[in-house]
């Protein structure tokens, strides 16, 4: 579905893996990771739609959170983060999976107290045909 597009995007994009290398997770940290920055992402309200007759396509949002130890890190990665996905996603296949569109919708940030890390929330519109997987 989408989360592989969205972690082979990631990984293969080399100003975002300079930062992160592989560590990107969906929904949460590994607890056996202890190495940062680092990238989760959770896909969020995806819903299906008829387009052109009988086509369908799945779209919703997805959230990217970035987690770093500086907040200097958070703000270099989350620009990465933008540039590798806001509208650089279009009609992209990566491992037979294909992605229409990509839109940067929202940011914000913060702290996470219980692991000391600086965090910052991206939200992005997709949308991707209907594949039956």
């Amino acid at each position: 579905m989408i989360g592989k597009v969205i972690h082979n995007a990631l990984i293969q994009d080399t100003d975002v893996s300079a930062l992160v290398g592989v560590r990107v997770y969906p929904i949460i940290i590994p607890e056996d990771v202890n190495s940062y920055p680092i990238l989760t992402y959770q896909i969020q309200n995806l819903n299906s739609e008829i387009t052109k007759g009988t086509s369908i396509t799945l779209s919703g949002n997805v959230e990217i959170t970035c987690y770093a130890e500086k907040y200097s890190e958070i703000q270099d990665l989350v620009q990465k983060v933008i540039k590798a996905l806001d509208r650089n996603i279009t009609t992209k296949t990566i491992d037979g999976q294909t992605v229409n569109s990509s839109t940067f919708e929202n940011y914000s940030d913060g702290f996470e107290e219980s692991k000391q890390l600086f965090e910052a929330n991206l939200t992005f519109y997709m949308r991707k045909p209907y594949d039956n997987e």
